[in-house]
């Protein structure tokens, strides 16, 4: 909370606040905030996924992916300031939770034993994010273990589009597990070690990481990744969601995987997203396709609801007001952005079936709300959410 109070007045820009353009396009693409404040008597409007294994539910729940159909969400903050890099991702990771599981004992074979108790309430990303002084040496990256590595290196970085991605998965080593006795929750340290600082180097095995350099170079490795990611995803159920595709005439484990680059030089979001299945979306206005199949660049300008929320959370710290007051009132924002979201799911519904074209500007003026913007992102939480709704196709952005 003091760093969003230090951060907001400091990246003011005359297109609008950089840090509620970054954190708009968060809540719009990893949903994982959606989780602490769904009423858990009220749930059959959204279909979270359950995982058997507390490992691969809190997985999937860091990497966004806790609905039906599957899709996940990354997050890299570019730029040379290495303090303000952190800062950001720090913020950032307030917004990125995952359930809270407590281990007893794992056997020889790594199954977990029948005692094995899931605790569902979720644990605040302030108590599990990582800190900005964190050293990135403990992180959680494998090497060569990793799924999702790269063959050959593209022959040059600094090309505007690769002209060849070769891909290919690699064999993870087996694990073998020992009986252990655990005292506390060692859920936390799997949780922070998913959470990247400054790194020197790009890696796809983190939720949020922190790199210098600018987009363009790191482009033909989000196109590797993000294929990779929606292909060969391998925290999945054996009877979970498989997605036809056109591409290769393969199945794809995921809907879509998304990567959300932040340049603090450049002062931009962009949003990277590799999606089978789709060919155009015509809710987002900014939409451009690449060279890459099925790879679409996207953006999204920066909520007002957002932004005056972040106004109103750096006015509280600065009078004094207490830090459980400023949570509770960011909470309490983000349940009403939820509740928002599906507002405009119902009136595009409504619409739809008088047939009745409807635009984010209308959906804006109808329901009172302080720009277009702020009805692109309802939309596109709950077209992220529920793409059967198809509410990206009926939605026009203007």
């Amino acid at each position: 909370l003091i760093e969003i109070s230090t951060l907001f007045p400091q990246l003011e820009t005359p297109n609008g606040n950089f840090l509620a353009s970054a954190i708009t396009s968060l809540l719009a693409y990893h949903h994982t905030w959606i989780l602490s404040i769904l009423d858990p008597h009220n749930q059959d409007h959204i279909k979270l996924l359950k995982h058997r294994n507390p490992i691969n539910q809190q997985i999937a729940q860091l990497f966004g992916c806790i609905t039906k159909p599957q899709r996940t969400c990354r997050v890299i903050v570019l730029g040379e300031d290495k303090q303000l890099v952190c800062s950001l991702l720090f913020v950032l990771s307030f917004f990125i939770r995952c359930c809270s599981s407590d281990l007893q004992t794992l056997d020889a074979s790594g199954s977990f034993m029948e005692h094995f108790h899931v605790n569902q309430d979720i644990e605040k990303s302030i108590n599990a994010a990582l800190s900005p002084s964190s050293d990135i040496s403990n992180a959680f990256t494998h090497g060569d273990s990793s799924i999702w590595t790269q063959e050959a290196q593209q022959s040059n970085e600094t090309s505007e589009e690769p002209a060849e991605i070769e891909l290919k998965i690699v064999n993870m080593p087996h694990t073998s597990w020992k009986p252990i006795q655990v005292t506390g929750n060692p859920y936390k340290s799997v949780g922070n070690s998913l959470f990247g600082s400054f790194c020197n180097q790009y890696s796809g095995d983190f939720v949020t990481m922190g790199l210098s350099g600018t987009t363009q170079n790191i482009k033909p490795l989000l196109a590797r990744d993000l294929w990779s990611q929606c292909k060969f995803w391998p925290f999945t159920e054996a009877q979970e969601y498989s997605s036809p595709s056109h591409t290769l005439s393969r199945t794809f484990t995921l809907e879509s995987s998304t990567c959300i680059v932040i340049d603090t030089k450049e002062l931009s979001t962009s949003i990277f997203h590799f999606a089978p299945n789709e060919h155009n979306d015509s809710l987002s206005s900014s939409q451009r396709a690449s060279k890459i199949p099925h790879l679409y660049k996207r953006h999204l300008e920066p909520s007002s609801l957002v932004a005056n929320a972040l106004k109103t959370v750096t006015l509280m710290v600065r009078k004094k007001l207490s830090m459980e007051s400023c949570i509770i009132y960011l909470e309490d924002f983000l349940a009403q952005l939820y509740d928002k979201s599906r507002l405009v799911k119902k009136l595009v519904d409504d619409h739809n079936s008088q047939q009745q074209e409807l635009t984010c500007s209308n959906v804006a003026s109808l329901l009172r709300l302080p720009s277009r913007a702020d009805a692109e992102l309802l939309a596109t939480i709950q077209a992220q959410l529920s793409p059967s709704s198809k509410l990206s196709d009926l939605l026009s952005p203007n």
